[in-house]
């Protein structure tokens, strides 16, 4: 089972693109956070589990990092008291509240993290703005140095929208000129696209393409999902069942009210 809490709603930024619904209400209570963990996870004293994960969406997890390393404290108790064969667990951030104190934690208990970064200044501050609309690269981009100077596990996340196609060369190269080695490049499907625009994307993902070769075979490689990914469903022959997804069966995500849906996708 994985179980992704999005613990609030609440965000230092006003992303264009951001499908988390709206900003109401308070933070998960740790009545809920310890509701949750137990429907998720049982009594604790179950047989043994093939896999668990606990994920921290949102809003911005780190606002309430508090909740977040009482939830990680439950999920740890549930988890050794049966013989879990693989643990995942996962933080999305847009890296804002993001700091040594932190990620020392995070390092510590086997997160891997998702930062939140839209390329290169151009393409980022156009979506992912503050409240006054100004962008948030500059701020972002101390923490993503922090981020890849701890050399924490994880991907850095772009979202690719059609009126940022232009720069997104230009964006994956300036990632991995900052030190990014694992890259999500995960299009807006939400965004208006147009026929005329996945003309563009092609065009803009063959040149994005030529670069992760030149850096596949050097010394230096950067892994990109598109790319990587698709190379190793090559390698295993198409996908398992719940490969990509758990659907119905092996995931929940759980509001800050205590709702609970299939998938984080759905919930807002």
């Amino acid at each position: 089972m994985d179980l992704t809490l999005i613990l609030t709603e609440d965000c230092q930024l006003r992303c264009t693109y951001c499908y988390a619904g709206k900003r109401a209400g308070g933070p998960m209570t740790p009545e809920i956070i310890e509701a949750a963990v137990d429907l998720a996870f049982g009594s604790g004293t179950d047989t043994a589990l093939s896999g668990a994960g606990l994920h921290f969406f949102g809003g911005e997890p780190l606002l309430r990092f508090d909740s977040v390393k009482r939830a990680n404290g439950l999920f740890e108790k549930k988890i050794e008291k049966q013989n879990v064969a693989s643990v995942r667990k996962t933080l999305t951030t847009n890296g804002l509240f993001l700091d040594d104190e932190k990620i020392t934690w995070l390092k510590e208990n086997n997160f891997s993290v998702g930062f939140s970064m839209d390329g290169n200044r151009e393409s980022h501050d156009r979506h992912r703005i503050f409240p006054d609309f100004s962008g948030s690269f500059r701020e972002v981009r101390k923490s993503l140095q922090l981020y890849l100077k701890r050399d924490v596990r994880g991907r850095v996340i772009y979202v690719v929208n059609p009126d940022t196609l232009k720069e997104l060369p230009d964006g994956v190269r300036f990632l991995y000129d900052e030190g990014a080695r694992a890259l999500s490049l995960n299009l807006n499907y939400l965004a208006d696209w147009h026929t005329g625009d996945f003309r563009k994307l092609k065009k803009q993902i063959e040149k994005t393409a030529l670069f992760w070769l030149e850096k596949a075979v050097s010394p230096d490689p950067m892994y990109i999902n598109l790319f990587n990914g698709k190379i190793n469903l090559l390698k295993n022959k198409g996908y398992k069942k719940c490969d990509y997804c758990r659907f119905g069966s092996g995931e929940l995500t759980v509001t800050p009210a205590g709702k609970i849906y299939p998938c984080e996708r759905f919930a807002g």
